[in-house]
C-alpha cells in the first residue's frame, strides 16, 4: 500500500492512498492491514487540524500516536464484528456450493447487494469455509498518452471543470480526456486449492458510466467451473482484454472505502 500528500496549493492537502495487487491472504488480516493505516491518518488529521488552532499543541507527537494506535484499533474491531454478522445474500453462499456453471447463473440470476454485503461475504468465506482473498487493478490510459506529461493529480468535478496539481503541458481539455478516457478494472478472487470465484468490474461500471445510456452499476461473475484457467483470466483484465460474462450482480450502492485515483 502507498500513500502520498499532495498539497492543492491553496493551504489544503490530497491524501491519495494506492493499494497494490496481493494474493491468496486471510480477509480479515488485508482488511485489518488497510483499515488502520487509513484510519490514523483520519484520525492524525483531524489533530493536525485542531494543533494550528491551538487545540493540543505541544502535545508530542509519540502521544498522540499511541491515542492514535488505540482508537484506530477500537475502531477495527468494530468494523471486524460488521464483517462478521452482516448478512450477506443467500445467494452468494448458494454460488460456492453450486455443482455446475450453469448452477452458478441461475444462483446469481437477479441478483443485488451492497459492497458492505460483499465485503462481509469474502471475510465470512475466510473465516468460516477457508477460502483466501486475491486482488487485482488493471489501470488502462488511453492509447498514445505521454504520463511523463501529466501533472501530480487531475480531478473531474461534477460540473466537469478540471482541476490539476503540478505542473503539466497538456491543456484543461486534454486532461478531462485522460479522466473520460480511462478505464479501470478490478478482480477479487476467493479462492479454495483449485476452486476460485472471480468478481470483477470497471470503476466507469461502479460509476453508472459503463456505456452511454447509464446502465445500471454491476459486477461481472467467473468461475472455476466455467472452463478458463484463472491466469487466463487475470491477464485479460490486465490488459483489458476481457470478455463480459451473462452474470451482472447490481450495485445497490457505491464502495465508500475504496478511493479514486488519478
Amino acid at each position: 500500500m502507498y500513500h502520498s500528500v499532495i498539497p492543492d496549493g491553496q493551504n489544503g492537502h490530497y491524501h491519495i492512498t494506492k493499494v497494490g495487487d496481493f494474493e491468496f491472504v486471510r480477509p480479515l488480516e488485508k482488511l485489518m492491514e488497510l483499515f488502520i493505516p487509513s484510519r490514523i491518518r483520519f484520525l492524525k488529521a483531524a489533530i493536525d487540524v485542531e494543533a494550528k488552532t491551538g487545540v493540543g499543541a505541544g502535545i508530542p507527537e509519540e502521544t498522540w500516536m499511541k491515542v492514535l494506535l488505540r482508537e484506530a484499533m477500537e475502531a477495527w474491531e468494530e468494523k471486524k464484528k460488521e464483517y462478521m454478522t452482516t448478512k450477506s445474500p443467500q445467494a452468494l453462499w448458494d454460488v460456492l456450493a453450486a455443482g455446475s456453471k450453469k448452477d452458478q447463473v441461475k444462483a446469481l440470476r437477479g441478483l443485488a447487494l451492497s459492497w458492505d454485503e460483499f465485503f462481509a461475504f469474502v471475510c465470512q468465506a475466510g473465516e468460516n469455509l477457508g477460502f483466501t482473498y486475491s486482488s487485482y487493478r488493471a489501470h488502462l490510459d488511453h492509447k498514445g498518452l505521454d504520463r511523463t506529461k501529466l501533472p501530480r493529480l487531475i480531478r473531474l468535478h461534477k460540473n466537469n471543470a478540471v482541476e490539476s496539481v503540478g505542473p503539466t503541458t497538456l491543456t484543461p481539455g486534454q486532461l478531462k480526456q485522460v479522466i473520460t478516457a480511462r478505464k479501470v478494472i478490478n478482480a477479487k478472487f476467493l479462492d479454495k486449492g483449485d476452486e476460485w470465484h472471480c468478481f470483477f468490474y470497471t470503476e466507469k461500471s461502479i460509476a453508472g458510466k459503463e456505456n452511454y445510456q447509464g446502465e445500471q452499476p454491476h459486477i461481472h461473475y467467473i468461475s472455476s467451473k466455467w472452463g478458463i484457467p484463472r491466469a487466463d483470466i487475470i491477464a485479460a483484465i490486465q490488459s483489458g482484454n476481457y470478455k463480459a460474462t451473462p452474470v451482472h450482480i447490481d450495485l445497490i450502492k457505491r464502495h465508500q472505502d475504496e478511493e479514486d485515483e488519478d
